[in-house]
């Protein structure tokens, strides 16, 4: 089922000179995550800001700031925070894997310029400002969702003790919009256009036996962390093609191994196995290398 993106406006001044709204195509969600891309226009450049949200009855248990937006194998502009050296400041804090070591509870993200560059001022639509990651409330996962509270929050303080401040620390007026999407009954199902495959696998290596290179496909029934490694009959690692999060996706994935090790030193020809576990499925399949 496709998420169905409604933006209202909401503004706060008559001539506002920085607005806040969810880019085009920027929410995603995969299983009980979800990443929210926040655009932004100004007539001043940005020196520093502070946005204080809450979740309202979005369903989202929990949402921050997040660096590097990693969703399924692609990685998003983290937006122009990281691009210009903003330092930021947030109280969640995010494992390498892209899963939460610690919960956001303050709902307040402070970012400063520490190199003296500014966020430009800009009118072009869809201009990224930062990227939020959070997740649901996964026992009763998929009641319709609503981001109208978080960003109607972040509206209200815009201006008074959060806002967007100048050099000079002068605050800027500000607005922001929001948005509600249609959700779904079963929160797998909110995966955007794409339709959940009908089965768990990992295929025979092609070509096999091989050299230089061998492909792998692979996918999920249920989203969730993949393990994808290359061992020799020893049972010991050689080479880790896969430690990420996936979610069910029509076609699959397709990994490639170039017959080197975790250090990208060529291994020796002869017989290898490769293993995948993700959930509660494990699949094991033997490969040679020639050379």
């Amino acid at each position: 089922m496709k998420i169905i993106l409604l933006l209202s406006l909401v503004i706060h001044f008559a001539f506002s000179d920085v607005h806040l709204y969810i880019c085009d195509n920027g929410i995603r969600v995969w299983g009980c995550e979800i990443q929210i891309d926040l655009c932004y226009t100004s007539t001043d450049p940005i020196d520093s800001f502070q946005l204080k949200y809450e979740t309202g009855n979005s369903c989202i248990e929990y949402l921050d700031f997040i660096p590097d937006p990693l969703y399924g194998s692609t990685i998003y502009d983290p937006g122009a925070v990281v691009d210009y050296g903003f330092s930021i400041t947030n109280d969640g804090i995010l494992n390498q894997l892209g899963f939460w070591d610690t919960l956001p509870t303050d709902y307040l993200i402070i970012g400063n310029s520490n190199n003296g560059i500014q966020i430009p001022a800009t009118s072009l639509p869809n201009e990224h400002l930062l990227t939020m990651q959070g997740g649901f409330l996964c026992d009763n996962c998929c009641v319709p969702g609503d981001m109208g509270p978080i960003l109607d929050n972040i509206a209200s303080n815009l201006g008074g003790y959060d806002g967007f401040y100048d050099s000079n620390g002068n605050a800027l007026q500000s607005s922001a919009s929001f948005t509600t999407w249609d959700c779904c009954v079963n929160r797998l199902d909110c995966l955007l256009d794409v339709q959940i495959p009908t089965k768990k696998y990992l295929s025979d290596a092609y070509p096999n036996p091989f050299n230089p290179t061998t492909t792998i496909e692979y996918n999920v029934e249920i989203a969730g962390n993949v393990s994808l490694v290359v061992y020799d009959l020893m049972g010991r690692e050689i080479k880790t093609l896969v430690n990420d999060f996936r979610a069910p996706r029509t076609g699959g994935y397709k990994v490639m191994w170039d017959g080197t090790n975790n250090d990208g030193s060529l291994v020796a020809s002869g017989m290898y196995m490769y293993r995948m576990i993700s959930n509660d499925f494990t699949k094991t399949y033997r490969l040679t290398l020639l050379k």
